[in-house]
């Protein structure tokens, strides 16, 4: 088995990363929309370029000269620069025959490399009380030695969105509300309004709950906004958001969701965050209404939204009262010791 470097530019190469991507998510998740492949390529491209938030790698394992796995190794440049954050997949026919530990040992070397002490991924799993060696992807960081320091719940929701649950929603808001001014964008947040929405996304980055995990404050500016909205826009994705304003005009609470435009049926939360001085007053479910109501006026092809929270956020609440479902968990899991050559001196 060789493991080697992937290059996105590369095709070819990319292709037969993502193919190995492309099963196993379809394994994990056969309900779902498949990866596509124009946003992974594109923000595998991110990963390599000078100014981003994030450097990275990609890495293949060939064996036979058959490609059977895949990882990405992103390392954060602005913030939390002691962590690195892995993904890996292994095909269904080759697990638990060493792929994946080769993988994550060649992803420990490269951490270490960059002075890395901690080792961040997250598993996609079916609805677990706790850790299990029935789960292959449980067991595999189980055995490698992680800890499951977070457990969030997928929740689903089908669209178009009940029209008797979004009234009593809004008519429930709409008193505590009445204060505030919503504004709602595509694509790009107004000007007048990023340095509030980095702001924000800040905060929001410490505020949500990380269990056991050692999280630090995201370094976010209006540059950095921009930054991750051109990236969206070359992935082929749209976005919309919503964003709650005081009595001087200044961003409290901002919703937004994003999905592609040639796959445009399934659309994902990205963030809801209401800022703690302004909590109470249904600000949450009013950003939502409105990016609900945006995504269904420019994309009536869209027939779920996928959210991820920790059953501690706040945000569960509103995500149940529009009709979210639960649709299985992904837990994180960390590792601070990790094998792959020794630290640069």
């Amino acid at each position: 088995m060789q493991i080697r470097p992937v290059d996105p530019r590369d095709e070819h190469a990319f292709g037969s990363w993502f193919s190995v991507v492309d099963t196993s998510r379809r394994d994990a998740r056969p309900g779902d929309s498949p990866p596509n492949p124009r946003e992974m390529r594109e923000g595998a491209l991110d990963l390599m370029r000078l100014g981003t938030a994030r450097n990275g790698h990609l890495l293949l394992a060939d064996r036979d000269g058959v490609p059977v796995g895949a990882a990405r190794l992103a390392l954060p440049v602005r913030d939390n620069t002691a962590t690195a954050e892995l993904q890996l997949h292994v095909l269904p026919g080759h697990r638990r025959q060493g792929v994946g530990s080769a993988l994550l040992t060649e992803a420990g070397r490269l951490a270490a490399s960059a002075d890395r002490t901690q080792l961040f991924t997250e598993i996609d799993e079916p609805e677990i009380d706790g850790p299990s060696t029935d789960e292959p992807g449980q067991a595999f960081a189980l055995h490698h030695g992680f800890r499951r320091g977070l457990v969030e719940t997928r929740r689903d929701l089908d669209l178009p969105v009940n029209p008797a649950r979004a009234a009593a929603a809004e008519a429930a808001a709409r008193a505590l509300a009445a204060p505030y001014t919503v504004r709602v964008w595509q694509d790009w947040v107004p000007a007048d309004l990023l340095e509030d929405r980095a702001a924000l996304e800040r905060v929001m980055s410490t505020d949500v709950p990380w269990g056991e995990i050692e999280h630090e404050e995201e370094d976010y500016n209006g540059a950095r906004i921009r930054q991750e909205e051109r990236l969206v826009h070359a992935q082929g994705r749209t976005y919309v958001g919503a964003a709650a304003l005081d009595d001087i005009g200044r961003m409290v609470a901002f919703s937004d969701l994003g999905f592609s435009l040639s796959c445009p049926d399934t659309a994902e939360q990205w963030g809801t965050f209401v800022l703690r001085a302004h909590r109470g007053r249904r600000l949450g479910i009013t950003v939502k209404l409105a990016v609900l109501r945006e995504l269904q006026r420019l994309s009536p092809a869209t027939r779920r939204i996928i959210t991820w929270n920790a059953e501690s956020n706040a945000v569960v609440a509103v995500n149940e009262a529009l009709g979210f479902r639960r649709n299985g968990q992904r837990s994180a899991w960390t590792r601070t010791k990790y094998k792959g050559g020794p630290r640069r001196a």
